[in-house]
């Protein structure tokens, strides 16, 4: 003991004279830098982002029109000025204005992100705006208006408002291209843990007031993150994409409430929304996640501007995992894309467009996002050697709710589906094998009282079940090409078939 008392002064000031006094604060000017930065960057990006109100009450007036389910209208109350009470006492506010600050905490809210300031469309989260009776949106100045929903699409969790009285001057976000992993191109991923992030929304309804969002940063903690969810045959799969490990996680503040914030870089760019849903479903439910623009969202975004309904690619097999990376077949669905392409039982895929395919989620989340109509590239081990197809992606059965505002052309009032629809539903008895059916469209809707809608009713009891294989004598297998065949031209012979009866067939003239 002794000893070791007479070493310890000596001990001591070897530790002090040993840290270099320099690095006991970091350089200021570099911190100021970072801070003026973040800054710049949180009042850039304000007037992109919005306070979204949402009301699930019932409103006095017609009922909405089932035909178009997100026009919600605005609110104008008919009822005369309500008396005061006593001189220093305010009138009683109407409690389904949600104009008035004080009723947001009777309703729902959120956040959103300006997408396309010249038509007035904000991107916000599905689950936010569902079952809405009407929607305000207040902008980063304090003004607000009432908004529609243009289209909404719940397996991607992803939404588009539409502003009903959009001001002047406003503001729309800067997406980020996002790169999550190194494409096949050699285009490096711009994501990565550890990136740097700023969320900018309004949690609990703060600033709704003011319009103005609150901040919070933080890092990337990871990338891709997923939900634990078994395999299932490709077109039984209608999770969320998120159960495919598609988000980004971050320790920025993302609390229930700020559902729509969005999630910027360090460049100002928005790089991700929010999602407060997801993070309740998913693994990790004490992480704050979020949606990221990557090319897949990209795709699905772009889709729900133009009004449209999101058409998740369908691939045609049913996939199960293999060793040594890629996805094994078990099953292939005659008449689909992978048995147009080649693939059959016992194959295994090992990329989609290039990227890798780890387990049967990989090859779920690039197949569906990929889109219907879009030509991928397949690689495949078949019997022990590589193979490479280009296959045209067809339809996946979607169940989950959605809004379209743009219905899509008509001919003659009749529009056209993936016929991978109708083959998904044909009976499939013991899972063996099945006669391929007809190549064609099926028909999405007839309008009433249109020509079409006459022509079928004429061609028996089979209308919902067609497949439209030729417009004159030109065969369609996709609706653009039904569109391309048909859209604009005089009278024009239908040729159809019935894919449960293959001696089943007719033809039928519009108009």
């Amino acid at each position: 003991m002794a000893n070791f008392e007479r070493l310890l002064p000596a001990w001591v000031c070897i530790c002090v004279f040993a840290v270099p006094l320099a690095a006991a604060e970091p350089p200021r000017g570099t911190a100021k830098s970072l801070e003026e930065q973040m800054q710049k960057i949180i009042d850039d990006a304000t007037p992109t982002v919005v306070g979204i109100v949402v009301s699930h009450q019932k409103y006095p007036g017609p009922k909405p029109d089932p035909k178009f389910p997100g026009r919600l209208g605005a609110y104008e109350s008919k009822d005369p000025p309500a008396p005061r009470f006593g001189p220093f006492l305010p009138p009683p506010t109407n409690k389904l204005d949600l104009s008035k600050s004080e009723n947001v905490a009777d309703n729902t809210f959120g956040s959103g992100v300006i997408v396309d300031a010249s038509k007035g469309l904000v991107l916000t989260t599905q689950h936010l705006v569902d079952g809405a009776t009407k929607i305000f949106v207040r902008l980063s100045n304090g003004d607000g208006t009432y908004a529609d929903i243009h289209a909404s699409d719940t397996r991607s969790d992803l939404a588009v408002l539409r502003l009903l009285k959009p001001p002047i001057g406003l503001t729309e976000a800067k997406i980020a291209a996002v790169q999550l992993v190194d494409s096949p191109d050699g285009k490096k991923a711009n994501l990565k843990r550890g990136s740097w992030v700023i969320a900018l929304g309004h949690p609990l309804a703060s600033g709704f007031l003011d319009g103005a969002p609150s901040a919070s940063w933080g890092i990337l903690g990871n990338i891709r993150r997923r939900s634990g969810v078994a395999p299932q045959r490709e077109e039984l799969r209608t999770k969320p994409l998120h159960a495919y490990g598609s988000l980004l996680q971050t320790d920025a503040r993302i609390t229930l409430g700020s559902s729509g914030a969005v999630l910027l870089n360090l460049d100002g760019d928005a790089i991700g929304l929010a999602s407060s849903v997801a993070a309740v479903q998913g693994s990790e439910a004490s992480g704050g996640f979020a949606i990221p623009f990557d090319a897949n969202y990209r795709r699905i975004i772009e889709t729900l501007k133009q009004g449209l309904e999101v058409d998740y690619g369908f691939l045609g097999v049913a996939p199960t995992s293999a060793r040594g990376g890629g996805v094994e077949v078990s099953t292939v669905t005659p008449g689909c894309p992978a048995y147009d392409g080649g693939i059959r039982p016992g194959d295994i895929i090992k990329k989609i467009d290039g990227n890798n395919l780890k387990d049967t989620d990989d090859l779920l989340l690039y197949v569906g996002a990929a889109l219907a109509g879009t030509e991928v590239i397949v690689e495949f081990v078949q019997n022990g050697k590589s193979r490479k197809a280009s296959i045209t992606l067809a339809k996946m059965a979607n169940p989950l709710a959605s809004i379209a505002s743009n219905p899509g052309p008509s001919v003659h009032g009749l529009r056209a589906e993936y016929s991978s629809l109708r083959l998904i539903g044909l009976p499939n008895m013991f899972n063996g094998p099945r006669a391929a059916p007809p190549i064609g469209v099926s028909v999405k809707d007839l309008e009433t009282g249109s020509v079409a809608e006459k022509r079928f009713k004429e061609a028996g009891e089979a209308t919902a079940g067609w497949i439209i294989t030729h417009v004159d004598d030109t065969a369609v297998k996709s609706p653009a090409e039904f569109y391309k065949a048909a859209l604009g031209k005089g009278p024009i012979k239908l040729t159809l078939v019935d894919p449960s009866d293959a001696g089943k067939f007719a033809t039928i003239p519009l108009p």
